[in-house]
């Protein structure tokens, strides 16, 4: 059996005028997405806020390996929304444990 896709990590950091949730970050990256592809892609329900804190602006995204550099581009895109004043991918790792090894050394994101 073949896997459609291969899962990446992205660490993102951003500063936001108000709090957002995981949801709403989430909306936020998948309406830039559709802007960006023009029109819905099916890959774009594979995209996931794994965790987030809010006092740190933090988070965790899963999302395909196809959008990865797409997500790279969403991201500096969002600093133009209302709610995200500073938008970054601090890093991109294949696993969880890699990811948090590489990145998030001294952060605890919950």
């Amino acid at each position: 059996m073949v896997k459609k896709f291969r899962r990446r990590y992205l660490v993102f950091k951003l500063i936001t005028k108000s709090p957002l949730s995981k949801y709403d970050i989430l909306n936020i990256l998948k309406k830039e997405l559709v802007q960006i592809k023009g029109q819905y892609s099916p890959s774009l329900q594979y995209i996931r806020v794994i965790s987030y804190n809010r006092n740190r602006g933090l988070g965790i995204l899963r999302c395909d390996h196809m959008l990865v550099e797409d997500l790279r581009l969403a991201f500096k895109n969002i600093q133009r929304s209302r709610y995200v004043v500073q938008a970054e991918i601090v890093g991109v790792s294949g696993t969880l444990k890699a990811l948090k090894r590489k990145f998030l050394k001294f952060e605890k994101i919950k």
